[in-house]
Order: structure tokens, then C-alpha cells, then sequence
């Protein structure tokens, strides 16, 4: 067997930082509405596509489809769904303290796996999110298509006759757009976060609308009757009618693709207040895709978020990874494992201060170069400095994968790395014919875990120190190490990396 040998690979170690919040939603706080008006604390798990809602004491909620009211559930007999006990949930309190609940009223509950991968289905289908990544450059990016022009992406703003704002529009403004951009904790603008991931090779501004009132009351958007995101749907075809019929907007601005049929690249709609009905229907964030002309251009590919009290980045830049570079996401919709966890902006979006994309996607963008790691067997010393801009690829031979390879990249927690998990080399295990989505298949990219642990696949965290190849901890990885660098079908790939 032919083997490659990185015989030191250089990088610097930094301070240990905390984790950071999840997306998706890993126990993220929430405050639901009632049909009183009344709002209740609630801790959801899941995405766009599914959630788990559960008191913050830990009883699983269902909103009951008759009532509409938030009450404690239980498992239906064949365990396909939840069904409401009928017992409406009212806070617990800052203590955590239950309610007076009979016996048979059980903490953290969940519905057969593939029960709920049913339902996910249903939405990802309703939302037609189906982001797939290219192994081509992505079009749309700027209007001649080159990757280093300017993108010119759409925010359109919106808010409610009984829901109004209280973030100004020069503030929303600089959250995409400013430079320096330092508000509610924010390391950067949305512009600042991907000019740094790229390289300075993608410049991405937003035009942004000024405030377009909705006919109704928030509420009537965001639905509990179980009607998904019809309430969304509505609202953003509404929107965009009075904008086109008052002509209050030039969409034809915005960034493009196609000649004849021209398709905006990235329509981002904000909107005052934060989402309450929950269970992913309503206003809740997501992204999906609709059909609409104005000005010449067509609305097809959007993402909708709340503004809430405070702005964070990490939603925002997250949805945009799909429409301007068409990555996919990186974690399981069944909840089955962690996916690719804090190592990457597609897994965990980071909140005020996400981290970048893998190198792997960067390198699909042309924002870095994978220098082919040759067959050396007298052994290659590589020096891989911390600063997105240098990474290594090995593919094996032709006898062993077509599809896989390894793509190898340092980090170290500082600025835009500064929420990683660990610091140390990553190395990306890359599967192009994976999916970190579907449980069914091989994941699409991860992170080899240097401590052989599989925390991620085991669900017991978004990653944590000792994940990441360096010395004095793990330093050197091949086809006999835990973990090894097989690849999925067993064959060895003859990557051999040490003295990191």
C-alpha cells in the first residue's frame, strides 16, 4: 500500500473558551403564546422541520389540535405521535417547579424516530428545502457570476399593526452591512462574517427595505392550527405584492442568476417580534422557497427570521450559506447524532460569533486551494498556519476511493474560531456521496475525533477539548489508530499523519 506521511504539521494553541448555543435548536429557551394571549417558557429541540417542546422541568407539550392550547402530553399506543392529556401547562416557575400532575405524566418524552423523520419529510416538502451542495462554483454570485464580485442580497423588513420594533432601521442596516460592527456582542456584520471566511473574496451587501406594515396582527401569521407555515407563505406574498404595486422597492437591484429568467440569489425577510406558535409552523425561522416576479427578477430562494430583542449573526449567516453557496446542512434531522457539531457553521451556527464553513466547502466557493498531499513514503513535513486560508487534501489512490477523502486544515480559537470546541488540526473526513442529514447514509463531512471517543455520534456533545489532532494530546492519525483513516467501505486509505 502506497502511504502518504505528514511527518509534522505545525500550529500554534490558544486559551480554552466555552461552547457556544446550538442551532439547530439543542434545549434553546423559548416563549410560546397561548390562545388567552398568555405566554408560557418552553425549551424546544429540533429545527425548522421538527421540534421537541418540553417545559423547562423537562415534561414534554403538545399544542392540542382541538383547544389549541399548550398542554402536557403523552405517547399515543402504537408510539407515532403525541396526544394532548388535555392538562394545560402553565409556567413552572423560576424554580423549575411542576405543576400537581398525575403519575402517569412522564418527562422527556419522543415519538418512534421514524415517526418523526415522517413528519420532518412532510415539511422539508412543504418548505421545498431541498439545499443541495454543488461540486461546482455556485451561480448567482453577482450578476456576471464571478465568485469575486459583490453580492447584492435582498432584506426585506416587516412588521405588524399590533408588533412594532423597538431596533431601528439604521441598526438592522448595519447588522448586515456595517463595518466594525460590534452591537449585542456580535463579532461583525453579516458582510464583515463572510468577507473573513472567504478571504476577502466575497463581498455580500444587503438592500435593505424600509419597515412594509402587514394587513393583519402577527398572530394571524403565526398560526398554531396546525396549518405549517401557511401563515409564512401568506404573509411573504402579501408583502411582496404591496411592495411591487407601490413600487417602493427595486428588486432588480439584487443579485442574479439565469439570463432570460432571472432568479434573485438571496431574499432574507425580518420581522418584528419573535416567533410563539412553535412545533416549526407559523413565523418560526427557516428558510424555503417560493414563487414571485417583481421587477423583473423572480423571488424563489428565501429565508425568514425573526428580529426579536436583540439581533445575532449565526441564524442569519447560517440560511445564507444555503442560498448564496448552496451548502448543505450538516447535523441529522432525526436528532440521531451531533453531525458535524461546533467545528462548522452549518452544524451549530454559533449566535453572535459563528465559526467558519469546513475547508472543503471553501474550497467548492474557490476561497481556498486543497493542496494534493503525494504518495511520499520517506515522509512530507507541511506547515498549515491557522488562517482559513491553507488546507491539505488526500484522496488515496484509484484503487482504494473516488468519492472520499480526507481535507486537513489548523485552527485555533481565536476570532472567527474563537467558539470552537478545541483547537488543534482538524481533519475533515469528506464523502460526496454522504448525507449528515439522513441516518440511512454516510455522513457527507465530519470531523475525525483525535480521542477516539465519538462524542458527536453519541450525542453527548457538540464537541470538546481533546477532539482535535496537536501535541500533547493526539498527534498522529493512519489506518491502524482509534480513530482510523479508513474509509467507510473498510479499505485503507494509506493516509498516514504524524508528530503533529
Amino acid at each position: 500500500m502506497h502511504s502518504t506521511i505528514l511527518k509534522k504539521v505545525l500550529l500554534s494553541a490558544i486559551a480554552i473558551v466555552s461552547l457556544l448555543n446550538a442551532a439547530p435548536l439543542w434545549n434553546e429557551p423559548a416563549e410560546l403564546r397561548q390562545p388567552d394571549g398568555s405566554m408560557v417558557s418552553v425549551i424546544v429541540n429540533g429545527d425548522e422541520f421538527y421540534q421537541d417542546v418540553e417545559s423547562p422541568d423537562g415534561y414534554t407539550l403538545i399544542r392540542d389540535p382541538q383547544t389549541q392550547w399548550i398542554c402536557y402530553a403523552k405517547v399515543s399506543d402504537d408510539n407515532q405521535q403525541f396526544i394532548s392529556t388535555g392538562i394545560i401547562y402553565k409556567n413552572a416557575g423560576a424554580l423549575g417547579k411542576a405543576q400537581s400532575l398525575p403519575s402517569t405524566i412522564q418527562q422527556h418524552l419522543r415519538i418512534d424516530p421514524q415517526a418523526a423523520q415522517k413528519l420532518r419529510a412532510q415539511k422539508i416538502a412543504e418548505l421545498n428545502a431541498q439545499e443541495m451542495v454543488q461540486d461546482t462554483k455556485p451561480l448567482g454570485l453577482g450578476k456576471t457570476a464571478a465568485l469575486g464580485d459583490t453580492v447584492w442580497g435582498i432584506t426585506v423588513l416587516i412588521d405588524f399593526p399590533n408588533q412594532k420594533t423597538e431596533i431601528p432601521y439604521d441598526s438592522i442596516s448595519a447588522f448586515v452591512n456595517a463595518t466594525g460592527y460590534k452591537a449585542n456582542r456580535n463579532n461583525g456584520s453579516v458582510k464583515e462574517y463572510f468577507y473573513d471566511v472567504s478571504n476577502g473574496k466575497l463581498t455580500y451587501i444587503n438592500l435593505v427595505s424600509q419597515f412594509v406594515t402587514a394587513k393583519n396582527d402577527k398572530s394571524y401569521y403565526d398560526r398554531t392550527d396546525g396549518s405549517g407555515y401557511a401563515g409564512a407563505y401568506e404573509l411573504i406574498n402579501e408583502i411582496l405584492t404591496k411592495m411591487k404595486n407601490e413600487g417602493s422597492f427595486d428588486f432588480s437591484k439584487g443579485s442574479y442568476s439565469g439570463t432570460t429568467t432571472k432568479t434573485l440569489t438571496a431574499v432574507n425577510f425580518l420581522y418584528a417580534g419573535s416567533p410563539s406558535a412553535g412545533w416549526a409552523q407559523g413565523l418560526w425561522p427557516h428558510s424555503g422557497s417560493t414563487r414571485f416576479s417583481v421587477n423583473g427578477v423572480n423571488v424563489i430562494s428565501y429565508q425568514m427570521s425573526s428580529i426579536g430583542r436583540a439581533l445575532t449573526i449565526g441564524t442569519f449567516v447560517h440560511e445564507n450559506g444555503h442560498m448564496l453557496c448552496k451548502w448543505k446542512d450538516l447535523y441529522a434531522y432525526d436528532g440521531s447524532s451531533n453531525g458535524a457539531g461546533g467545528y462548522d457553521v452549518m452544524c451549530v451556527n454559533g449566535s453572535t460569533n459563528p465559526v467558519p464553513p469546513n475547508a472543503y466547502f471553501r474550497s467548492l466557493m474557490g476561497w481556498v486551494t486543497l493542496k494534493e498531499i503525494s504518495n511520499d513514503p520517506s515522509g512530507t513535513v507541511y506547515k498549515l498556519p491557522a488562517d482559513l486560508k491553507n488546507a491539505l487534501v488526500y484522496s488515496g489512490t484509484s484503487s482504494t476511493s473516488s468519492k472520499e477523502m480526507f481535507v486537513i486544515e489548523a485552527r485555533r480559537r481565536t476570532g472567527r474560531n474563537a467558539t470552537l470546541p478545541d483547537s488543534g488540526l482538524i481533519i475533515w473526513h469528506v464523502d460526496k456521496a454522504g448525507d449528515n442529514t439522513d441516518a440511512g447514509k454516510n455522513d457527507f463531512v465530519v470531523p475525525e475525533q483525535a480521542d477516539g471517543k465519538n462524542d458527536l455520534e453519541l450525542k453527548r456533545n457538540n464537541g470538546n477539548i481533546g477532539d482535535l489532532f496537536r501535541a500533547n494530546n493526539v498527534a498522529k492519525f493512519n489506518d491502524s489508530t482509534t480513530p482510523n483513516a479508513n474509509f467507510h467501505n473498510g479499505s485503507k486509505s494509506g493516509l498516514k499523519v504524524a508528530n503533529v
